[in-house]
């Protein structure tokens, strides 16, 4: 057991504060817990820019002695009309396609803080209706969500787990030369017959491409190309698919290409 004084105190925001701290803190979190971009400061406020007009914001913000320690962004959602209308509690992004969230929250405070998220989505927002995923198997913090959401503290609330769908995880080394050494020998013949073909029909280039602006530009033609090939096969592709996905995307590589993520 974990013997800890610092205190836990929470902050809930209703709006996207433009904190540039915040930003940091968030994103620093982020990539200590392991999380994805899904959950990274920046993806959850424009997916919520573009796709959270009709709910209720609550950001969930955790800190120990100033320091962040946990953060849960969740909307509130409504099915159905009055009076059988159902408030239902989602992770910010939770739509079409499915992605997979592990929300940041540091040990050893997971267990309290997702006990303190679920009493006040219930309690204070009176929701019918609390969906925390899609959530890995691998999600270092599933099992104190578990006990947070089984141990009975939510008199009357019933609790489940839902097994949806796989989830494929690649573990890479660092560099492309550590990957191509760890192949067997045959499979590195292999690549070298694929790589002479490649060859044969023309000289290969590589551009790696880092200024914002060309990224961009680059994102316009990588755009252009794949929806070439997907409306070759009756598709619409990615950018297409799903409502104004082309313009959440361009916001995407518009801020991440100044973060050097893209």
């Amino acid at each position: 057991m974990v013997m800890r004084a610092e205190p836990l105190s929470l902050r809930i925001e209703t709006a996207f504060p433009s904190d540039e701290k915040l930003a940091a803190d968030w994103d620093r979190l982020a990539i200590e817990a392991d999380a994805p971009v899904y959950m990274s400061f920046d993806w959850a406020r424009l997916w919520w820019q573009f796709y959270g007009r009709t709910g209720q914001l609550r950001l969930f913000l955790f800190s120990v002695d100033d320091s962040l320690v946990g953060v849960l962004p969740v909307y509130l959602s409504y099915l159905g009309v009055w009076p059988l209308r159902a408030t239902v509690a989602r992770l910010v992004g939770a739509n079409i396609p499915p992605k997979v969230f592990n929300p940041p929250l540091a040990r050893p405070y997971s267990a309290e803080m997702w006990r303190i998220v679920l009493r006040h989505l219930f309690v204070q927002d009176r929701c019918d209706i609390v969906s925390l995923g899609p959530l890995s198997e691998t999600y270092k913090e599933l099992d104190s969500l578990k006990e947070a959401a089984f141990d009975g503290h939510l008199a009357g609330i019933a609790g489940g787990l839902i097994g949806r769908d796989v989830h494929t995880v690649y573990y890479l080394p660092k560099s492309s030369d550590e990957l191509f050494a760890s192949l067997d020998a045959k499979e590195r013949k292999v690549r070298r017959k694929k790589l002479r073909e490649l060859e044969a029909k023309g000289p290969l280039r590589v551009d790696v491409v880092r200024e914002p602006a060309s990224v961009e530009s680059e994102f316009e033609k990588f755009v252009r190309q794949h929806t070439t090939q997907w409306e070759a096969e009756g598709r619409p592709g990615r950018y297409h698919a799903w409502p104004r996905a082309l313009e959440f995307h361009r916001e995407l590589v518009k801020v991440q290409a100044k973060l050097q993520r893209v």
